[in-house]
């Protein structure tokens, strides 16, 4: 009887395993950096600005999941500016400014959260 238990249990502890590999982390970025990372080369050139972070010093923004500064190279583009609702970064095809979505929640970076 006590073997029927162990199978039983060491079985449940597998299936359990199996189902847990399966689920999908509903916090994970829409563009993590480990999908870029295996879709590299089929990563069209969009652009999606997901936050904007600014406080005294630095200003921060998001971009496909990833946090730049004013001068950093975004997929071969340069970001120019941030402001408090929008970036613009200078593309190949001229200068493009992203808006953040009206659903984001805009924050000040100094105020605690």
């Amino acid at each position: 009887m006590k073997i029927y238990w162990c199978v039983a249990f060491c079985l449940t502890l597998i299936v359990s395993e199996l189902k847990a590999k399966s689920l999908v982390d509903p916090t994970r970025p829409k563009y993590s950096q480990e999908q870029q990372k295996e879709n590299s080369s089929n990563i069209p050139e969009k652009f999606v600005l997901t936050a904007v972070f600014i406080n005294n010093k630095n200003k921060y923004a998001v971009i496909n999941g990833q946090n730049y500064q004013t001068g950093q190279k975004v997929q071969g583009s340069e970001l120019i500016s941030i402001s408090q609702n929008q970036v613009v970064l200078d593309t190949t095809d001229g200068k493009k400014t992203l808006h953040i979505n009206n659903h984001s929640i805009k924050k000040d970076i100094n105020n605690v959260f």
